[in-house]
Parts: structure tokens; C-alpha cells; sequence
């Protein structure tokens, strides 16, 4: 075992937990776990302190869920932008025709 392995097998189940409390979706908290731990591993030759390991690894799942959420409102955002658009050009369409 590599000592990346030995970082998921000491921390993955506590990340993985604090993701969850956080989106509160099972399936999207697996898919957000495994993007932390693909950015992780990418990263993990940079880390020099191994004391800082738990607090990288839990700032990389914070910012992978407000990462979601900017993504998550934004087409939130797009979507309702669209409805209003719609509603408000059948709305002046009815006007149009009574």
C-alpha cells in the first residue's frame, strides 16, 4: 500500500461523512468524494507537511461542494431566467390575440 492509500484509508470515511452532512444526498455525496479524491491524488506530490493532510484533504471537499453549488445556482438561475422569459412571451402573445 502507497502512502496516498494509507491517507484515504486513515481520513476517506470522515471526508466522505462531512460531504454528506453537507449535501445531504448519498449519490451526490459518492460523486463529490470521488472528485476530492482524484484532485487529491493529483495534488498529494506537492503536500511537503504531512501534518496538514486532514485539513487539505477536508478544504478540497468544502470547495468541491461550493463548487457544486455556484454550478447547481447558476442553473438554477439560467432555468428560471428561461421560464420567466417564456411565461412573459405567452403572456404578450395572449394579450396579442384577445
Amino acid at each position: 500500500m502507497n502512502a496516498f492509500e494509507d491517507l484515504v484509508n486513515e481520513y476517506g470515511t470522515a471526508i466522505f461523512n462531512y460531504i454528506f452532512s453537507l449535501v445531504k444526498h448519498k449519490e451526490l455525496a459518492e460523486d463529490l468524494y470521488q472528485e476530492v479524491l482524484l484532485s487529491a491524488y493529483l495534488a498529494y506530490p506537492s503536500i511537503k507537511e504531512q501534518s496538514k493532510y486532514k485539513s487539505w484533504l477536508f478544504t478540497i471537499a468544502i470547495n468541491k461542494c461550493r463548487d457544486y453549488w455556484r454550478k447547481e445556482n447558476k442553473s438554477k438561475a439560467i432555468l428560471e431566467g428561461r421560464g420567466l422569459f417564456l411565461l412573459c412571451h405567452c403572456l404578450e402573445r395572449i394579450s396579442i390575440h384577445a
